[in-house]
């Protein structure tokens, strides 16, 4: 090979590299638009968890004896926890809720309570016996951080589960484990995405150019290659040690 045409073939090797890295940074770049265009809103950020229990009637027992006893002394034979929390940057202006069980509600009630009239949320007064199977109502003005939890009892006539639906600001709210391992908002947690992106893309760069490095120089391929032989050797052992290599 001519040294023209190594001098090219080195070119279009450097040309590449950063083709690679200046798509990085644009694709990183875009994917920052819309969260920095976020940082200038108030936005709250609902999460919320359900946790369901419920009485096992062993099949020994007759169960349409044992849950008539239930009902006539009003013990539920089911539970549910609904807990939520606003961990925007702005409180909630209203947050609504619809829950809707196979069977009639018994009791609902907040933690905190809302003849407390806690000042970091308003809460609503529930009427169970309006419709016995289904609540909808809204709170309001949720603090950031504060958590809301709220326990109904019923008893369930069928199988099935509750349906839950939490709105906030005329979209779905986010299901999470529990309302507990959600991070606060921070300028950190809104830009993650595009630095993750951007990490992604640094580390392609600097693989792409390690390849590029190891392939002009015939040392290091060999040592490469060996190094490649042998670290592959090890994964095969180490999966299967029966038979080393």
């Amino acid at each position: 090979m001519t040294a023209t045409a190594k001098n090219k073939e080195s070119k279009l090797k450097h040309t590449s590299t950063s083709f690679i890295a200046v798509l990085a940074l644009v694709v990183s770049v875009i994917a920052a638009i819309p969260p920095f265009l976020s940082l200038n809103k108030d936005q709250a950020e609902i999460y919320y968890s359900i946790t369901t229990s419920g009485i096992t009637i062993p099949a020994a027992m007759d169960s349409e004896k044992v849950r008539k006893i239930l009902s006539n002394n009003q013990i539920p034979t089911d539970t549910l926890r609904l807990e939520f929390i606003n961990q925007g940057n702005a409180e909630a202006k209203e947050t609504k809720i619809s829950i809707r069980v196979y069977g009639k509600i018994l009791s609902a009630t907040f933690e905190p309570k809302a003849s407390t009239n806690p000042i970091w949320v308003s809460l609503p007064s529930i009427n169970v016996d309006a419709n016995p199977n289904h609540l909808q109502f809204s709170t309001e003005n949720l603090a950031i951080g504060q958590p809301v939890q709220m326990d109904i009892a019923y008893e369930r006539d069928k199988a099935g589960q509750p349906e839950i639906q939490v709105f906030q600001n005329g979209k779905p709210a986010n299901r999470v484990r529990t309302v507990y391992s959600v991070e606060p908002w921070s300028p950190l947690k809104v830009f993650k995405i595009p630095l993750i992106v951007l990490a992604v893309g640094i580390g392609l760069v600097v693989l792409w150019a390690l390849g590029i490095v190891i392939n002009n120089n015939e040392n290091l391929q060999k040592a490469f290659v060996e190094m490649a032989s042998k670290f592959a050797k090890e994964v095969i052992n180490g999966i299967y040690p029966f038979g080393r290599f």
